[in-house]
């Protein structure tokens, strides 16, 4: 399945790529410039889409299906620096 098979905003996508890469629900909250309980929903949500049981599991099914990798692609680069989420985090 590749990443045009399931809908994700814009938004979440750029939620389930900083949890790929380890974030906190805090960490990706100041990234993205919401609060840590609206990206405990978007992993919420992303979990249910991909029928996931936890974060870990989260990110193996996205690694699995396409929609991340375990390196940024090209294509990570341009969602996340869409709106420069990562300027107000150091990893």
């Amino acid at each position: 399945m590749n990443k045009d098979a399931i809908h994700l905003t814009k938004r979440m996508r750029q939620t389930l790529i900083l949890t790929s890469m380890g974030l906190t629900a805090k960490e990706i909250g100041a990234a993205l410039k919401v609060t840590p309980r609206t990206v405990r929903h978007y992993q919420a949500e992303l979990k249910r889409y991909l029928s996931a049981d936890s974060l870990a599991h989260l990110v193996t099914v996205a690694i699995r299906r396409g929609l991340v990798s375990m390196s940024l692609t090209d294509d990570d680069l341009d969602d996340l620096n869409s709106e420069n989420p990562m300027a107000d985090i150091e990893l």
